[in-house]
């Protein structure tokens, strides 16, 4: 039987599309129209094909984003869409195609991949490795009250409020790490088709203006923020577009809570105003792996430079050293060179190596021994941070 592994070609891409509307009943063929059609950043060449028996029998999809880092952008590849037609699985189709997407991810410049799965041993043997994410988990208190505020008024989105609600992402969301920097395309295309019903959206409108949002799509008897977004100085919203969309799930038979949030005061407030038994959960759903430490380099050198102008420390030579490469720079006179000589090594797992890029821990807060020198280097570039990667960007 002949085999071939490429990339989709134009007339394809319906053949594909059968592929994953069968192997992923649940949510059917018209899901993954957004992938091709709503996505400013689709290529053939993201779509990797096995052809086998004269048809397509295994799909892999990368998805192309720029995720934040400070005033930086990174080049993000996601793993989406992985599947097989039942009677081709375990003959190393998908696996041969994931490996085949790192290479394309290294030709198009992209500097790390991530992707969301419950079987992460499947991805780790090529790679990907699990970097936990904290939500928080509850139960919705018996009594929840939306009561009207003075300032905002709370309403359930209309179509034409897109407009309102990108401007507010954007503000929201302009330095965050993880969170994906969404250009009106984008958003027309990929986003639109996610939002879905608006009974799931309420918006907050001061003297006329949107100022806030929450998307919060129940999922059988749980209340879920997949996202949740203000204009500076409008935190005032958040307990009211919380506690509204909560109330409203609460209605609908909900009984317990997830949220997906970063840890802003305001939100971590509303939600505790609305929930009761909190606790954290580390889900290690999310895995990362990188791609070229050069390129990710560059990109978050700006960021870098940012933050070391605010600190007066010692000159200092360092090497993060991964399982796929090392990340070296200089610390002098307040800015960051993309250059050593001969640097301290400090060993990271890819999992302490993310963690570490998007604040989602410090070095402080990781079991290795690190020279004081670089210890102090490596706290001021790398400081907690409020991340997110939001649910309406989910791949």
């Amino acid at each position: 039987m002949h085999e071939e592994f490429r990339a989709i070609r134009l007339d394809e891409l319906d053949e594909c599309l059968d592929l994953w509307g069968s192997v992923f009943e649940r949510v059917g063929r018209d899901y993954f129209l957004a992938y091709i059609h709503g996505d400013p950043w689709f290529k053939l060449d993201y779509t990797r094909v096995c052809v086998a028996d004269g048809k397509i029998v295994s799909a892999v999809q990368i998805c192309r984003r720029d995720v934040g880092f400070g005033i930086s952008h990174l080049k993000m590849g996601g793993i989406a869409n992985v599947a097989t037609l039942p009677e081709y699985r375990g003959r190393g189709y998908s696996s041969r195609l994931l490996k085949d997407c790192i290479w394309v991810m290294q030709s198009h410049g992209i500097g790390f991949s991530m992707l969301f799965t419950g079987i992460q041993h499947f991805y780790e043997r090529i790679g990907w490795r699990s970097v936990p994410v904290s939500h928080i988990t509850g139960r919705l208190r018996s009594h929840i009250r939306a009561l009207p505020s003075r300032t905002y008024s709370i309403r359930h989105r209309v179509p034409e409020d897109i407009i309102g609600m990108k401007d507010v992402y954007a503000a929201f969301n302009a330095t965050r790490p993880l969170a994906v920097r969404r250009n009106q395309q984008y958003w027309e295309g990929y986003v639109r088709s996610r939002l879905g019903n608006s009974e799931n959206i309420f918006v907050a409108v001061r003297n006329g203006s949107l100022v806030g949002y929450i998307y919060a799509p129940p999922a059988k008897d749980t209340f879920r923020i997949h996202e949740i977004a203000y204009t500076p100085g409008d935190e005032g919203c958040v307990y009211p577009l919380v506690a509204h969309a909560a109330a409203q799930a609460k209605k609908m038979g909900a009984q317990t809570a997830w949220y997906n949030i970063p840890h802003e005061p305001a939100i971590v407030s509303a939600v505790k105003r609305v929930t009761e038994e909190l606790e954290s959960d580390d889900s290690r759903a999310l895995m990362c792996r990188l791609i070229d430490t050069r390129v990710l380099l560059n990109r978050i050198l700006p960021e870098l430079n940012r933050r070391a102008s605010y600190f007066v420390l010692p000159r200092a030579e360092i090497s993060l050293e991964t399982e796929f490469g090392s990340l070296g720079f200089t610390f002098e006179n307040q800015s960051v060179y993309p250059e050593t000589r001969n640097p301290i090594r400090v060993k990271l797992s890819q999992e302490q190596f993310f963690s570490l890029l998007f604040g989602l821990k410090t070095i402080n807060e990781m079991d290795i021994s690190v020279p004081f020198e670089a210890f102090q280097v490596l706290s001021a570039l790398f400081g907690r941070q409020r991340a997110v990667f939001w649910g309406l960007d989910s791949f």
